[in-house]
């Protein structure tokens, strides 16, 4: 009986519990300057919470639903903005998860695509490097939106983020739009 114990055995007939499927979720972080950290929640099974402020593997974790919340976070008179405030991960044993979130100092409205976060990125950058301080930016397959987000302020005070469906002015860009519908329609004798 001794040695059992000393071995570590168990009672013959009797098979011990199978360990709980484990598996990783991976969250990345884009987008901020050095010196400033993100503000991200992740709960889950069987009590899991975390508070993570950069790239962080977790892992092996129980295998479940995991929600992630994404809060703002301010440096020097700057507040940087989530591409979404919340989200799900649905953790398996058999691969990694991974939730990439992007931060920007304009606010990002629209529905959360985890696989379309590059899209963010480059908007920001690129309204970043002109000096854009509105834009919309969607995505369609097959008559199907992907994608449909809306980047900056709707108004100059800075109080309301430019929600997804925002119209903008064509401005010149409404004359090789017109010149090819009549073309079009000269071309078909109307």
């Amino acid at each position: 009986m001794g040695a059992a114990a000393a071995c570590g055995g168990s009672s013959p007939g009797v098979t011990p519990p199978p360990a709980a499927p484990a598996g990783s979720l991976t969250i990345t972080v884009g987008g901020l300057p050095g010196g400033v950290d993100a503000h991200i929640v992740v709960t889950g099974p069987q009590g899991f919470n975390r508070v993570l402020t950069q790239t962080t593997a977790l892992g092996p974790v129980p295998a479940g639903q995991y929600r992630i919340a994404v809060a703002s976070t301010a440096a020097t008179a700057t507040t940087w903005y989530p591409d979404a405030d919340s989200t799900t991960a649905s953790v398996a044993a058999t691969g990694p998860t991974v939730r990439s979130f992007y931060y920007a100092n304009l606010p990002i409205s629209g529905a959360y695509v985890p696989e379309l976060v590059p899209f963010d990125s480059l908007m920001i950058t690129y309204m970043s490097a002109r000096h854009i301080p509105a834009a919309t930016f969607a995505i369609s397959r097959n008559g199907q939106h992907l994608m449909q987000r809306g980047y900056g302020w709707l108004d100059g005070a800075a109080t309301a983020p430019v929600p997804p469906d925002a119209l903008f002015r064509l401005a010149s860009l409404s004359k090789p739009l017109t010149y090819a519908a009549v073309t079009h329609l000269i071309a078909s004798g109307a």
